[in-house]
């Protein structure tokens, strides 16, 4: 099961990755990714429909019970993260936060460079632990049973 920035957009985000990993086999794997830090949290996410970003332990939470194994939790995108915090920051600061629709793709170069350094995490990721990122990714395996008790409720 594959849910890239998923996640962020649910409510009950508790419920639907218990449905997902039910759905999967005995080893089946599960990868999501979700942006990250709250506190970066802006219109544009407001506009994007998102209940929140995650703080890393609480995407954790979201696979602690019985019959998943996370095989890996961490950030990406965090060679771009200081300037993108930066950005966000001063944003807020100075009244000028994110606008919908105000995404436009960089002048050339400028996009080249960029889609450069974000390329060079493919080599880190998972072998080097990043320590920020704008965004998290997880790897869970199903192990065993997992019990869709909260699932079969909601549906």
């Amino acid at each position: 099961v594959l849910m890239t920035d998923v996640l962020e957009h649910i409510e009950d985000d508790v419920n639907s990755v218990q449905v997902a990993m039910s759905l999967l086999q005995k080893n089946g794997i599960f990868v999501a990714t979700v942006p990250a830090h709250q506190w970066l949290y802006s219109r544009r996410d407001a506009h994007h429909q998102h209940f929140r970003r995650y703080a890393k332990k609480d995407f954790s939470r979201l696979f602690q019970f019985p019959g998943v194994e996370v095989e890996y939790l961490g950030f990406y995108n965090s060679l771009l993260f200081p300037p993108a915090a930066i950005v966000r920051m001063a944003s807020k600061l100075f009244g000028r936060d994110a606008q919908p629709g105000d995404l436009q793709v960089p002048f050339g170069l400028l996009n080249k460079t960029l889609t450069g350094i974000f390329s060079l995490e493919r080599k880190l990721l998972g072998r080097v632990p990043l320590p920020t990122g704008l965004s998290l990714i997880t790897v869970v395996r199903r192990t065993g049973e997992v019990s869709a008790c909260r699932a079969q409720a909601a549906a």
